[in-house]
């Protein structure tokens, strides 16, 4: 299993559970606008915020998404309880004078695209779904312990 972004980008399984969620929306031509926030309640009956890409236990060559409180995000448009996305190609990159590391995937031919960052010690995934006229962007948070060794 992955523990690092160059692990990822180099094509390795990775499950990364996430506890805090942002939901931004921009029209082109205006600001980026947060839309909702909300953080994994582990007494509630949800899953976290998670990507998984193991093809080894049988998901193919497809990288799953699941959205926590997936109400919310249909409220707004956005996108409903999963995703099951041709993600299978990862790319790493780096830029150490701004100590940031980002495993990053497109989905062929669509909107649809995916950074997994790490910048000063910390992970962010940022989501971004391109419509005709304006585009979504999910930004999750706060990993879970055991997604990554420091």
């Amino acid at each position: 299993m992955a523990t690092s972004l160059k692990e990822i980008g180099n094509g390795g399984e990775f499950h990364i559970r996430f506890k805090k969620t942002k939901i931004f929306k921009r029209r082109y031509g205006s600001e980026e606008v947060l839309i909702d926030e909300f953080n994994y309640n582990e007494a509630e009956d949800e899953f976290p915020a998670e990507i998984i890409w193991m093809p080894s236990i049988g998901r193919g060559l497809v990288t799953w998404f699941n959205f926590n409180k997936v109400e919310r995000f249909e409220e707004h448009g956005v996108i409903d309880y999963h995703r099951n996305l041709f993600l299978s190609e990862w790319d790493y990159s780096t830029k150490p004078e701004h100590d940031l590391e980002i495993a990053h995937a497109t989905l062929p031919g669509s909107m649809f695209d995916v950074s997994i960052v790490k910048q000063k010690g910390k992970y962010y995934t940022h989501i971004l779904i391109s419509f005709e006229n304006h585009y979504f962007r999910i930004e999750y948070s706060e990993p879970f312990d055991n997604s990554f060794k420091n």
